[in-house]
């Protein structure tokens, strides 16, 4: 045990929190030169005072040292890259933050089902399939990658521990917040891929570190699966309900929820082209139907990006609202449009054209609104406050921002799927 005295040294602020949480102030400042003169000699009066001869020190010393160590690397690495050319070029790509060529052709394509499966699965196979293809691609999960499908399962990938330095599976414990910054600080090497899983509920355990990495602008992967806002086997503890809107609050992070198999691979491109901002996959643990993409747009469209207006804030949703909580708007236009096929119309303009009319219909709503308002403010009340008492076709105001709020959501829903963005 170690006892320690905060702002020991400052005699009139030390063992004190205004040590802890203020400034010391000019005055004390130079109290604390004066005790610490008798140990160093530093004078009292001088700001940002560098004794003569430390410079020359640390030349003489770290620099030489330095100096001499770098060009003999330099020297192997020549001897290196005569011997073995292409894991010298590999080496290269990895300090240069660069990925191998033709990276993206590894990742796989899913054929349209119905019945589908999760993203998980389909996350599970891109992340292989990656792996395999960039060696320096390395990561793990908090004791759960049975759940999280993470695990690398190719010939040679072996787990990283204290006699394989050369595994790429990380096993790193019920260790959320160890996991994040073990991660931060192979990203921060500029010389590894890094990815974090597991569960979404989790992520409340490691929010320093991916806050951190959005501070630090580190490329760090963090991917979160049994997205849903149902009540598990495992009941409300395992519950994600508030932590999207957390994830999507942090500056800097960029949030990907996929709506189907073709859209993992596509966040997962996006997630490993940024090379100055970490990422979040949120993946699902139930079967999500793969979308047929000769008749909806490209799964390519997960990789537009809608800047939001405040400092350094990006969110790229492939699915405005990803699992299970698709509009009911949506569904019904889904249905019309294989219902109706007359004029030659195709499912997404069929889709489109439902929604005008209900936009229509929610335009009669803001204008009866605007009536009624117009009606209370004439007669001396405030409408702002409170429900439209006075108009019977639309009695609580919260009822009707839900159904112009559900519209408007069905209408971007659509727009993405047609390939139009937001």
């Amino acid at each position: 045990m170690v006892k320690s005295i905060i702002g020991w040294g400052a005699p009139n602020k030390q063992d004190t929190a205004s040590a802890h949480g203020e400034a010391l102030g000019e005055d004390e400042v130079k109290a604390a030169k004066k005790f610490y003169g008798w140990l160093y000699g530093w004078p009292e009066d001088k700001q940002f005072y560098v004794p003569d001869g430390v410079m020359q020190h640390f030349a003489d010393g770290f620099g030489a040292c330095g100096k001499k160590l770098y060009a003999g690397w330099v020297e192997r690495f020549k001897a290196y890259e005569k011997s073995n050319p292409a894991r010298a070029k590999e080496a290269w790509e990895m300090l240069e933050t660069k990925l191998p060529d033709g990276w993206e052709s590894a990742i796989p394509t899913f054929e349209a089902d119905e019945k589908g499966l999760a993203t998980r699965d389909s996350s599970s196979k891109v992340v292989n399939a990656l792996a395999h293809r960039i060696p320096w691609l390395i990561g793990g999960a908090a004791d759960l990658s049975p759940s999280t499908k993470t695990n690398l399962k190719f010939d040679g990938a072996g787990s990283f521990g204290a006699d394989d330095y050369a595994g790429r599976n990380l096993h790193f414990g019920i260790r959320e917040h160890g996991m994040g910054s073990v991660a931060n600080g192979l990203a921060l090497s500029d010389m590894m891929c890094a990815y974090a899983s597991t569960l979404l509920i989790f992520s409340d355990y490691m929010k320093p570190p991916i806050r951190l990495s959005a501070i630090m602008e580190v490329p760090v992967i963090y991917v979160f699966t049994h997205d849903s806002i149902g009540v598990g086997e495992d009941g409300p503890t395992h519950q994600p309900i508030e932590q999207l809107a957390a994830l999507r609050a942090v500056s800097g992070l960029m949030l990907l929820r996929s709506a189907d198999a073709n859209e993992v691979g596509e966040a997962c491109r996006v997630a490993l082209s940024h090379n100055k901002e970490p990422s979040c996959i949120v993946l699902t643990c139930q079967p999500l139907p793969t979308f047929d993409r000769k008749k909806y747009a490209s799964a390519e469209g997960t990789r537009r990006v809608r800047a939001r207006r405040c400092r350094r804030r990006q969110e790229t949703r492939s699915h405005p609202d990803g699992d299970r909580q698709r509009s009911a708007a949506v569904h019904r236009g889904l249905r019309k449009a294989q219902e109706r096929r007359h004029r030659g119309a195709c499912g997404v303009d069929a889709v489109l054209g439902y929604l005008r009319k209900a936009g229509r219909h929610v335009q009669g709503i803001r204008a009866a609104r605007r009536r009624a308002c117009a009606r209370f403010r004439r007669a001396g009340r405030d409408a702002r406050l409170g429900p439209l008492h006075g108009s019977p076709g639309f009695a609580d105001r919260h009822a009707y921002v839900r159904r112009v709020r559900a519209a408007q959501g069905a209408q971007n829903q659509v727009r993405l799927h047609a390939g139009k963005g937001l």
